[in-house]
């Protein structure tokens, strides 16, 4: 259903009604419900003063279905060190957080419901929907879904670990990914194979 994924949500309701041909009244059609997941991108915008001439950092937020994150997951930066710009995205089939052009590990900190579950080291992470297991998570070891099914798939993309693999996580998970300070670099981030952003230390 990738296909889908160009068509803005201001626009649904003439999308919708030019789809199912509501005016004419024709045979109705079998609606599919989709779930969705809502990518929230911080990012910490360095201030131009003494004490915070710093590079950005940046932070995502990754929840289901559009509802509130939850307090949890890394300690916010101190306000006196830059302010938060936080950007929204839509995403139907899969976020990536991977190395970019680097040719390192990249390393990052994985927290569910603000509980760290792990590090993970390697080219990267995928955060699918059922309907995005079926695409490039499915290539990386992850499971097939039914899109009936409410969950968030984590899946990792070549990890340098035994004991790391793809889960299937609820609905209502709110998942954080940051890039420690230890990492050696920063990463990309990429939601429905459109590159987005690059997420820097801390």
């Amino acid at each position: 259903l990738g296909f889908l994924t160009p068509f803005s949500l201001e626009g649904w309701v003439r999308t919708l009604t030019h789809t199912l041909d509501l005016h004419n009244k024709r045979a109705p059609l079998a609606v599919v419900c989709r779930m969705r997941l809502v990518v929230k991108l911080r990012r910490r915008v360095a201030t131009d003063t003494p004490l915070s001439r710093k590079a950005s950092q940046s932070r995502l937020d990754l929840l289901a279905g559009g509802q509130a994150s939850s307090p949890g997951g890394p300690p916010s930066p101190d306000p006196s060190e830059g302010r938060i710009q936080v950007e929204t995205f839509q995403c139907l089939n899969e976020v990536l957080v991977h190395r970019g052009n680097s040719g390192s590990l990249a390393k990052l900190d994985v927290s569910v419901d603000g509980d760290k579950v792990t590090l993970v080291q390697g080219d990267g992470v995928i955060l699918a929907t059922p309907t995005g297991s079926t695409a490039y998570s499915l290539s990386a070891g992850g499971s097939m879904v039914h899109p009936g099914v409410a969950g968030i798939l984590l899946t990792p993309v070549s990890p340098h670990s035994l004991s790391f693999r793809p889960a299937v996580l609820p609905d209502s998970a709110v998942i954080t990914i940051c890039v420690p300070l230890t990492a050696r670099h920063g990463v990309a981030l990429s939601i429905d194979g459109k590159d987005i952003a690059q997420l820097k230390l801390g």
